[in-house]
Order: structure tokens, then C-alpha cells, then sequence
């Protein structure tokens, strides 16, 4: 709340102006300002929103002749024949490099070179990349998130890369990068999606890497014998870490591949980062025993989020297969805890992306997770899975001693609703939600801005592994142990071409298919999808990268009211990551997080849009730091740029 000052006398910033002049410009008047608010003593901008369109409620989309975005992740056959974990796609990062005020977007590409996109403003891009010094070539990049990671409020560059761990890229300030080779980042793994955040509370944004594989043994065959000890299986020493033996319930040995260990990295300033080990404390189970193992999970993405409103990072793990989805609460000292096993009872077989969002305004947040259930009859019975009718994907919950507690595996997305006491409802099914295809990406957006979240859905895959009586021809064929060999197989299979979703949240715990109405329908192969604001007019535009196919813009043409919300936070968290924004009427409050990466393979711009209600208007922020800041009468079609009150005040 602010008190002796007209809101309207403060700073009104004409569009374009850049991050390093606001903030230089906030500097001067910092003694005048922060004396307005009652508690957090905020820095405030606010900006008029020039919002146009047709006023429908949806999208349009952007053709690459049009704005100059001229871009396909082209995922050529014969590679796939040699590693076929190329088939799961790349991913996208937005945010502004070069200090302009306007949105840029950098893709990745799986074979080739990446490319950065200067945004001129108007949808229309030129492409920067090799003066930027991003090309990454031959990287067999995965994903990537546009953040500072220094502390110099520019936008630096994390790209993963299948056999390439992560790397670093350095911003001057100015949209040139130089890559870091003291980074501490490991390089040689098979890592997917970087989610960032400040875990330890030490004002620096630490960076957890989901890991999957580089390669895996259906396409670079190993031999070795199992030995029998003590009545059980067991692999070579010098193969532990790569497999292990299951027993089904039939008493039959399974050999199972393992997935590459995620990381957790602790950022030591000035693009400094540190490994964090899995069994030193940091990670401890849902009894608060410390790891002894480290996980090997097939990690497709993860997001650092504030699942219980401590105002602490918390982390949701999506992972393949029969690697359970890894939930870990931060306990506020510098490490976290497990959940229970029994706060969520069901957990997806094979998570690809997890969002959250209040979707019925209770004031609790709620989850979605992402799987790959066909929409229509037909889908669900050609592709049917090999595994339903046995306990193998879950290796004994039911009949193992011990394994009574441990969430089932369903195949396909799962909904949970927050209850408020640590427990969730699982409603997918009820919320006509559980199946939407071989999804890839989900996002929470309220597109057309009534103060409840729809959902968003990125679909297809470049071949329909699922279909089961193509699996039974395969399997006839026998092994496939060459590259020749693998590539006649993956011919048997089509493209799955399946179109995205948009589902219209409708304030009933039910969602409700809008697709071809809003514009969200294209049929194809969708891997990363974003959130940003392309053309600042304060409601959130959506750029996809598909496989085989020219990338996706997508304008936003709704123009109902909005209210547009971007933060200047302090010292190494300098965009606000993990603070908490509520946007209150006497009516409705509306809650979004400020997150750094965390989408498959992707990574949004780091702002939030919401609802203007036309009734007196709050905003609220709580900090990572735990500070709090306050601004009430708010304005419709404006964009409200917060500042962290210092420490201490």
C-alpha cells in the first residue's frame, strides 16, 4: 500500500526501454520511492499497455516468412538409427540478451547448429547467432534457459546437450557470449531439462540438471553374464551403475537399464557452480535418513517451485519408466527431504513435464503431470502397453513384502488437487484431463484471462512406439543390432502426428477442449513449448520447437484486461526467481511463481501476466528472501515492474 504519494506521479517508462537503464533510473529515485510503501518499501515502474487484436479469446500463428524466424529442428533418420534417444526433441529459451526491452529466443537443435533470434520488435526477428557465439555446434543440444547466473542482471546461457552435459555462456551485456570453461559443469552426460533456483537461501540461483541417458543399450548392444548369489541375480561390478535385476512376479529375472544421475549444482558466484553430492546429507528420504545411493533415474525434466508456501524452492522430478517421479521438500537448512510415500498415490509411468497452478482459487497450489494416454478410443486400444496386464512396471508394488506404501505407476497424466493438510486428490480423470496424447509439454496459462489457469498441451512424437501390433511385427524381426538394421525397424512405425491442445479451465475442477477454437490445433510433432511476450503488449505469446517442422509463434490475441508483472530482485537473484505474486480483488486472488527454466527442455521469459478485475486491485510479492512488497490501486492494461526491498528493511 502506498500513502502520500499519487500512484499516478510515479515512474512511467516509455516502451523499449532497457533493463539496464530502468534499473539505473530506479537507482536515482531509490530515497524517493522507498519511503511510499507501508511494509516492503518497493521500487515501482509502471507502464501503459497498448493492447490490440481482434479481441477473440486464442491465437494466431506467426509464419516464419513473416517474422523471420526461420527455423526447423530437422532429426534426420539415419542419426536416429544410431541413437534413437534423438527422437525426444529439443527445446526453446526466451528472454531479453541484449538489454533492448524486447523478448529474443534462442532454439536448440539436435543435429547442427542452435540459433539465437534478436526480436526487432513488430514479429519480426533476425537471426544473431554467430556474432552472439552460440552456435553450439554438433552439441546434440536438448535444452536450454536464458538466466543470470552471475549476477549482472544481463541473461547468461545454459545448453544441455545429449553426451554433452551442460554448458555456459557468458553475456557482456550486450547479447555476446563467451563460454565459461570454469563453469564446474559436467560435460559427457545425457541431460535434458534445467530448472533453476536459490535452494540454500544464499542469494544465488543453484541449477539442478535432469539427466536421462546419451546413449542406451537397445542401440549399442554390451554382453556380460549374471552370476546367482544367495538365490538372487546380480550384474558385474563393473556394470552396477549402469544396470540392475529386477524380479517380476513370476520370479523371473529382468535385466534393467538405469538412467544417468541428475545434478545438483550450488552456485558460487561469478558463474561459478559446485556439484552437490547425492549421499552427503543434502538429499535425505521421507524419514529423514540421509541417501546412501545415488538415485539413477531417466530424468526428463524437473522445476524448482514452492509446492507448500514456506516460501522455499521445493523440487517435483519428472521421470521414465519405472523411475518413480522424485518429490523433495526443502527443509529450509540447505537440503531437502522426500515426501511421503503416501502423498501422492499415484504418480505417472512416464512423466515428461509437471506445471502448477491454483486451479480452483483456494489459495493452495495444484499439479499436473504429464504422460502420453491417447485421446481417443482407438488410440487406447492400438496402443495398448505390453506391460499392463504384469507387475513389472512397478517391480512388486502389491505383492512385494514392503512395497504396500509406493505410489502406482498409471499410464497416463495425472491431476492433483491440493487438500491443504499435505495430501492431494488425484482427479485427473475427473477433471477430463487424463489423457491428451503423447504429450511432451504442459503449461498452465490463462489464456483467456478470467482469473482461472487453462492448460496448455505440446503433442506428437516422430515415431508411434506405442502401437502394439506394430510392436509384435518388430519383435519378429529380432534384434536390430545395427544402425541398417534399426532403421528398417523404426519403418514400420509412422509418425505420430498429433495435434496440440488448449484446455479451457471452467471453474469447476473440469477443463473443457478448446483447441481448434483458440487456435492451439496444429497437428505434428511439438517438443519444448514457452511462455513470452513477444510483442509487449502484456499477455503471454507461445513459441514452440517441433521436430521435422518449422518452429511455432503463436500471438496471443486476447484483449481482455490484464495486468502485467515483472521483478527486479537483488544481488545474484536479479530477476526475482522463486517469489511469489498474488493479485488480489475482493472477489478473486490470483497466485503465479517467477521460474527459470523448468519446462521440457525449455525455459519461459521470466514474467507474469493476470487478470485485471474491475474492482479495486492489489499485488502482492513475496520474495525468496522473505521479504514482502505491497502496491494496491492497481491500473487495467498496465505492466508493474517491482524491485526487492534490501534486506533489513
Amino acid at each position: 500500500m502506498l500513502t502520500g504519494f499519487p500512484f499516478s506521479a510515479l515512474l512511467l517508462f516509455p516502451s523499449g526501454t532497457g533493463p539496464r537503464l530502468l534499473h539505473g533510473l530506479l537507482a536515482v529515485v531509490a530515497g524517493l520511492v522507498a519511503s511510499l510503501a507501508l511494509s516492503a518499501e518497493p521500487l515501482i515502474s509502471h507502464q501503459a499497455l497498448s493492447v490490440t487484436g481482434p479481441g477473440r479469446v486464442g491465437f494466431s500463428r506467426v509464419q516464419g516468412s513473416a517474422s523471420g524466424v526461420l527455423f526447423t529442428n530437422e532429426i534426420p533418420a539415419q542419426w536416429v538409427a544410431r541413437n534413437r534417444l534423438l527422437e525426444d526433441g529439443a527445446g526453446v529459451a526466451a528472454g531479453d540478451v541484449d538489454g533492448d526491452g524486447r523478448c529474443d529466443l534462442y532454439f536448440c537443435r539436435t543435429v547442427g547448429s542452435n540459433a539465437l533470434f534478436r526480436n526487432l520488435g513488430d514479429w519480426q526477428f533476425e537471426e544473431i547467432t554467430p556474432r552472439a557465439g552460440v552456435a553450439c555446434a554438433g552439441n546434440q543440444s536438448t535444452g536450454a534457459v536464458l538466466v543470470d547466473v552471475d549476477g549482472d542482471t544481463d541473461l547468461d546461457l545454459l545448453v544441455a546437450g545429449l553426451g554433452t552435459g551442460v554448458r555456459l555462456f557468458l553475456n557482456d551485456g550486450r547479447g555476446q557470449f563467451t563460454e565459461s570453461k570454469n563453469s564446474g559443469l559436467r560435460g559427457g552426460m545425457g541431460s535434458r531439462s534445467l530448472t533453476l533456483g536459490d535452494f540454500d537461501g544464499d542469494r544465488q540461483l543453484d541449477l539442478y540438471v535432469a539427466n536421462y541417458r546419451a546413449s542406451t543399450i537397445k542401440d549399442s548392444p554390451v554382453r556380460f553374464k549374471l552370476t546367482q548369489v544367495g538365490g538372487k541375480m546380480e550384474v558385474p561390478v563393473e556394470y552396477r551403475d549402469r544396470f540392475t535385476v529386477e524380479t517380476t512376479d513370476g520370479g523371473s529375472p529382468v535385466l534393467i537399464e538405469l538412467g544417468e544421475p541428475d545434478v545438483l549444482y550450488r552456485n558460487r558466484g561469478q558463474g561459478r557452480f559446485e556439484e552437490v553430492s547425492w549421499t552427503n546429507g543434502v538429499f535425505r528420504d521421507h524419514r529423514g535418513v540421509v541417501l546412501s545411493e545415488v538415485p539413477r533415474d531417466w530424468g526428463l525434466s524437473a522445476l524448482f517451485r514452492d509446492v507448500n508456501a514456506d516460501g522455499l524452492p521445493d523440487l517435483y522430478v519428472c521421470n521414465d519408466f519405472y523411475s518413480v517421479d522424485r518429490v523433495w521438500i526443502n527443509d529450509g537448512h540447505g537440503g531437502f527431504r522426500a515426501v511421503e510415500p503416501t502423498t501422492f498415490r499415484k504418480l505417472p509411468w512416464a512423466s515428461m513435464a509437471v506445471d502448477f497452478a491454483d486451479i480452483n482459487r483456494d489459495g493452495l497450489e495444484d499439479l499436473f503431470v504429464a504422460d502420453m494416454l491417447g485421446v481417443s478410443r482407438h488410440e487406447r486400444q492400438s496402443q495398448r502397453s505390453n506391460l499392463e496386464t504384469g507387475a513389472v512396471p512397478t517391480f512388486g508394488w502389491g505383492w512385494r513384502t514392503g512395497e504396500g506404501l509406493r505410489p502406482t505407476q498409471v499410464m497416463r497424466n495425472t491431476l492433483f488437487l491440493n487438500q491443504g493438510n499435505g495430501d492431494y486428490a488425484e482427479v485427473a480423470q475427473l477433471s477430463g484431463v487424463q489423457a491428451t496424447g503423447w504429450t511432451w509439454g504442459a503449461l498452465f496459462l490463462d489464456l483467456d484471462l478470467d482469473g482461472y489457469e487453462d492448460l496448455l498441451i505440446a503433442n506428437g512424437h516422430l515415431h508411434d512406439h506405442l502401437n502394439s501390433d506394430l510392436q509384435r511385427r518388430a519383435g519378429a524381426l529380432g534384434l536390430a543390432s545395427t544402425p541398417v538394421a534399426r532403421s528398417n525397424l523404426f519403418g514400420l512405425f509412422p509418425e505420430l502426428a498429433l495435434p496440440n491442445m488448449v484446455l479451457r479451465n471452467q471453474h469447476d475442477l473440469t477443463f473443457a477442449d478448446r483447441s481448434q477454437a483458440w487456435g492451439f490445433d496444429r497437428k505434428g510433432v511439438t517438443h519444448g513449448m514457452i511462455l513470452a511476450d513477444l510483442d509487449g503488449d502484456g499477455d503471454m505469446d507461445v513459441v514452440t520447437n517441433d521436430g521435422n517442422a518449422e518452429a511455432g509463434l503463436y500471438r496471443n490475441e486476447t484483449a481482455a484486461p490484464r495486468i502485467a508483472v515483472r521483478l527486479q530482485g537483488r544481488e545474484g537473484n536479479s530477476h526475482g526467481v522463486g517469489a511469489t505474486i498474488l493479485v488480489k480483488s475482493p472477489q478473486l486472488t490470483q497466485s503465479q511463481q517467477i521460474i527459470s527454466g523448468g519446462r521440457y527442455l525449455s525455459g519461459d521469459e521470466m514474467v507474469r501476466v493476470f487478470a485485471a478485475q474491475p474492482v479495486p486491485t492489489s499485488i502482492e510479492v513475496r520474495w525468496r528472501s522473505g521479504q514482502r512488497s505491497v502496491v494496491t490501486n492497481l491500473t487495467a492494461n498496465t505492466r508493474y515492474i517491482l524491485q526487492e526491498p534490501a534486506l533489513g528493511r
